[in-house]
């Protein structure tokens, strides 16, 4: 996972999880450059409410990312269940790593998913 610092110049892009510096960015516009060229994957269905909050998210901050529909898309459905463990949706995958962006009883992980995409405003 990758996090934007933003409180000291340059800014520095982290691993999230062992907080090991990828890359240098000299500004806010640079930094978001680099994180938006992360390739992001929306798992979901047409019938799915936190699928639509998910989405809207992406779409507010200008996030790119490609939809796989589970309904349409011959294994999607299957490929959730083999990556996670369960059928649950929505799912992204950033840059090959699978994250659930919504937790059961919380919704959508506005701050979590903001941090995780270098969005500086949830």
């Amino acid at each position: 996972m990758l996090a934007a610092l933003f409180s000291a110049r340059p800014l520095r892009i982290l691993c999230v999880l062992c907080g090991y510096k990828l890359l240098t960015a000299k500004n806010a516009k640079d930094a978001k450059k680099i994180l938006r060229n992360m390739e992001l994957l929306v798992y979901s269905a047409f019938w799915c409410p936190d699928c639509r909050v998910a989405k809207r998210f992406l779409q507010k901050h200008n996030v790119p990312y490609k939809e796989i529909d589970i309904e349409a898309t011959p294994g999607a459905a299957d490929e959730v269940v083999a990556r996670t463990g369960r059928r649950a949706i929505p799912q992204f995958v950033v840059d090959g790593e699978w994250v659930q962006p919504y937790r059961t009883g919380e919704g959508f992980l506005y701050e979590e998913m903001s941090e995780l995409l270098g969005i500086t405003k949830p």
